[in-house]
């Protein structure tokens, strides 16, 4: 469960690590779970306890982050980027950017991740096994801990719930018999919403029949919540991937012709252009060189009454490469564009160089997966 909260950590392989505040959460429940069941039996004082607990759930963190790593790292070796890497109260999540176009690719990333688990047990187990007659017992208890803990990540994680990352490999095995992307993810999907509803039914039979506390079975019923909402969300995206993958652009943008003189005053651009034509950004020219743009947003800065002394070029932003897309990228990387930011914009402006060949719009995008999904029946 993300939210719009949290903080950054740093940045690692160039991908920039975030901490949602949820996971605090989590790092309390673990440091006290280990306080109190791992090392309550070693005769160690409590302050000597938190601290052994607070390092021991931080190695746990940085496998969970070598884990999400695993998949960033391969998915790079394959072209596609990673946004950020965030921890949250589940664990820990890779924003990565597209899906692979590969079924092969899918599922070496799927692997990478549980890979790196299984790789992490062996050798916390490996060290526990070497100093287990050398090291003072709550050392020792805490790499079997952790080479146990990074075990069961890998056996969690494998499991057919899509979008887990057993979820992933059971797509890439169906996309690679039938071909077919969508269907693999369709039937991945249903999975993993079956395994999230099968969470959610174990967390109440299990209470009922005393199997668990209240506080268990809870956790259960949202686990299981969460991920069935999750495959539902993630069949969803890959209904928005699909019907955008075909095109670029440049085959969605709309033209424009029209640039605003650099000595225009805004009182005149308000009712000339944001008015009269049905584009919200437009470039400011000198002459024939491009200066930058003006929006809606940058009059909406103003006071209406200081309109007729302001002129465009005195407001006009500086053109600036991020604040646009190239007529090349992906149609759904273009989307992502738009829906960046606190507030999703109606368009964003199309740039080749420095200049401005047009616009592409929310709405185009969102009628052609509207189409998109009819074709495909939901």
């Amino acid at each position: 469960m993300l939210t719009r909260f949290g903080f950054p950590i740093g940045k690692l392989f160039g991908i920039q690590v975030r901490v949602d505040l949820t996971w605090i959460l989590l790092f309390g429940l673990i440091v006290s779970v280990l306080t109190t069941d791992i090392f309550g039996d070693f005769g160690l004082d409590r302050g000597a306890a938190i601290m052994l607990s607070v390092a021991t759930a931080l190695l746990f963190f940085a496998s969970l982050l070598a884990h999400e790593f695993g998949h960033a790292l391969t998915a790079r070796a394959f072209g596609i980027k990673t946004r950020q890497i965030v921890l949250f109260l589940f664990g820990g999540v890779a924003q990565i950017e597209s899906d692979p176009r590969k079924a092969l690719h899918e599922f070496l990333i799927a692997v990478a991740g549980p890979a790196v688990s299984v790789a992490l047990a062996v050798v916390f187990g490996a060290l526990w096994w070497l100093t287990s007659e050398t090291i003072a017992p709550p050392l020792s208890q805490a790499l079997y801990y952790l080479g146990s803990i990074n075990l069961i990540l890998a056996i969690f994680n494998f499991i057919p719930g899509f979008p887990m990352d057993g979820g992933r490999v059971l797509r890439a095995a169906i996309w690679g018999v039938t071909g077919n992307y969508l269907t693999a993810t369709r039937i991945a999907s249903w999975f993993g919403q079956g395994f999230g509803f099968f969470l959610m039914g174990l967390g109440a039979i299990g209470m009922l029949l005393g199997w668990f506390d209240l506080g268990s079975a809870v956790l259960y019923g949202f686990m299981g919540w969460f991920l069935a909402g999750l495959a539902r969300q993630s069949y969803r995206q890959a209904q928005i991937t699909d019907a955008l993958h075909p095109y670029l652009v440049r085959d969605l943008m709309r033209p424009i012709n029209v640039v605003v003189p650099s000595t225009l005053d805004l009182e005149d651009i308000v009712e000339l252009y944001f008015r009269r034509v049905r584009t919200d950004t437009f470039p400011v020219v000198e002459g024939e060189r491009l200066l930058g743009y003006i929006s809606n947003t940058d009059a909406e800065r103003h006071e209406q009454r200081q309109w007729p002394w302001i002129q465009a070029k005195e407001i006009a932003r500086p053109y600036r490469r991020e604040d646009g897309v190239d007529p090349d990228m992906d149609a759904f990387a273009a989307l992502q564009k738009i829906a960046a930011g606190p507030t999703p914009r109606a368009s964003i402006p199309v740039f080749k160089g420095t200049r401005l060949l047009g616009h592409i719009f929310a709405q185009d995008l969102a009628a052609l997966i509207a189409r998109g999904r009819a074709g495909q029946g939901g």
